[in-house]
């Protein structure tokens, strides 16, 4: 296990959400938007980089908002404008359209290992989820000077070179790791709070 030192969290919220039809970061989960969904569970201890327009919020978390250059230029873009302003040793990465994600991303920091570069989960099907992980900032900056313009850059390509420890997703992390893109994808997420919720309910005695 690897010696953490400090954190950052870089959450990406400048995609077009064209097939969506409206910004997604603003549509409604349990009465919040989903950009303050996703700001309310990141502990106060982690000092929180928006990229992306400055977000509509009734939160008062504090937070740093940076754009990638060009606007819209792609998730691989958007880490680098992150990165210019998260000056820490680890950087979690987090797309705004996968509310649930993060507190399973969390608990990689216990498994990241000294010769990680990244630390990913890998769903039932091989794929890792490069949007919602714990990288190491000295492997992206070195990754950014090989590549160059990152406008248009995929994110699969980008870290395909990095040395990643891939987790194994089980049914709860894939079903907790859904990525918001269409109206389905949005009502399937209002049924998975709607059973988180129940869940907590349960174990609470109902008193939520």
């Amino acid at each position: 296990m690897s010696q953490v030192g400090q954190v950052g969290l870089v959450l990406l919220t400048g995609g077009t959400s064209r097939r969506f039809g409206s910004d997604k970061s603003q549509a409604q989960i349990n009465g919040r938007s989903i950009f303050d969904f996703i700001v309310g569970s990141i502990p106060d201890s982690i000092p929180l980089i928006i990229v992306g327009p400055d977000p509509k919020t009734s939160t008062d978390r504090d937070f740093t908002v940076v754009s990638e250059n060009p606007p819209s230029g792609g998730p691989v873009a958007g880490l680098m404008a992150g990165l210019a302003q998260a000056k820490f040793d680890l950087l979690i990465l987090l797309a705004t359209d996968m509310p649930f994600a993060l507190s399973y991303v969390l608990s990689l920091m216990d498994l990241l290992e000294k010769e990680d570069d990244a630390i990913l989960f890998q769903d039932s099907k091989g794929f890792l989820q490069p949007l919602a992980g714990i990288y190491r900032r000295s492997a992206l900056v070195k990754r950014f000077t090989e590549l160059g313009d990152p406008t248009g850059e995929s994110m699969r390509r980008f870290i395909s070179t990095l040395k990643i420890q891939a987790v194994t997703m089980t049914q709860e992390v894939e079903t907790a790791f859904i990525d918001i893109d269409t109206p389905a994808d949005y009502e399937r997420a209002i049924a998975i709070a709607d059973s988180l919720r129940s869940d907590d309910k349960s174990k609470m005695g109902g008193v939520l």
